[in-house]
């Protein structure tokens, strides 16, 4: 089975005011919509998921929008993507690609014929 390449290729942020430990906020991280592209260098074939991370408020621990660093988010992203097995998801999808019959322009096509 080829190598397959991963990338986090999404990471937004949703966020509202909302109350923390009593006081209310703006900016507010509800949840982190991470996205995940594997694809195969060799044979060019690739597959895409994402999902909507909810997240709780944690006073004792609440870092101001603004002074968050990129590492937070990507933490959540990889700990989600790991704990939910996308890699090895995604190399099924990536694999069930190779077993289906491919559709394409005829070699006589040209490029701007076929869009």
């Amino acid at each position: 089975m080829p190598n397959n390449e991963y990338k986090i290729t999404r990471l937004e942020n949703k966020r509202m005011s909302a109350d923390v430990g009593g006081e209310m906020k703006d900016n507010v991280i509800t949840s982190i919509v991470v996205g995940l592209t594997a694809e195969c260098p060799e044979d060019g074939y690739s597959e895409y998921m994402d999902a909507d991370v909810k997240l709780t408020v944690d006073p004792e621990n609440f870092i101001e929008f603004q002074d968050l660093k990129p590492e937070w988010a990507m933490s959540i992203a990889e700990k989600h993507i790991e704990e939910n097995n996308w890699k090895e998801a995604l190399d099924k999808r990536i694999e069930a690609k190779r077993a289906m019959p491919l559709t394409g322009p005829w070699p006589w096509e040209s490029k701007e014929e076929t869009e």
